[in-house]
């Protein structure tokens, strides 16, 4: 899947939050495994980088927001059968990094 197949989702963010995108990278043997999230975060995570364990690989990970609509869309996105059951797998993964999908 490449960030051109994703599924778009948009939504709202409450009040409280900002538009987020974010990206977590991990090694596991010499395969580079590249996540993406984007939805909405509360605002003081925004900036924020780190690394979070999952499945017994270590990812690196950046929150980046921006405050205006659609901004962390990806313009010309299609949606396929291969991204949903690709976002199915990425929202598993997410959820054991403790991130969510929105």
């Amino acid at each position: 899947m490449t960030t051109s197949s994703c599924l778009k989702f948009p939504r709202m963010c409450r009040p409280t939050e900002t538009c987020l995108t974010s990206k977590a990278v991990g090694k596991k043997g010499k395969q580079r495994i590249v996540l993406y999230e984007k939805g909405c975060m509360v605002k003081s995570l925004c900036g924020i980088c780190g690394t979070k364990t999952a499945m017994g690989i270590v990812f690196a990970y950046n929150n980046s927001c921006c405050n205006t609509d659609l901004c962390n869309g990806a313009p010309g996105a299609k949606g396929s059968l291969a991204a949903g059951v690709g976002r199915v797998l990425v929202s598993a993964l997410a959820s054991a990094l403790g991130l969510s999908l929105l």
